[in-house]
């Protein structure tokens, strides 16, 4: 697997540098570039804290480094992918609501422009 769909499927379990050593060995240290470069995480000296748009960050980095995006599905959850339309949809002026509820039906997404 690559390692940035590998890194983007582990993020949520890794909180410190030491099990990300665990995990990635020896490209670590070029996998922490890789996150200060892009602004991804917050990274101290023995810890790392992601957000939710941290996976999507890695999702689009993977994008643009050739990694297919149906193997870039894989890893994302629906949740990432319903944070994703958001932001895409607010980019563009709509005004968003999520998780909005009419009797027993829920609506993950409503954008109106």
């Amino acid at each position: 697997m690559n390692l940035l769909l590998r890194l983007i499927s582990m993020l949520d379990d890794i909180k410190s540098i030491d099990e990300l050593f665990g995990i990635f060995g020896d490209v670590t240290y070029d996998i922490l570039q890789l996150l200060k470069d892009n602004n991804i995480g917050i990274i101290d000296e023995y810890n790392i804290q992601f957000n939710r748009e941290d996976r999507l960050k890695l999702a689009i980095i993977a994008l643009k480094n050739g990694v297919d995006i149906k193997e870039v599905a894989k890893v994302l959850s629906w949740k990432d992918f319903e944070y994703f339309a958001s932001i895409i949809l607010k980019e563009h002026n709509y005004q968003v609501y999520n998780s909005v509820r009419i009797n027993r039906l829920e609506i993950d997404i409503l954008a109106i422009d």
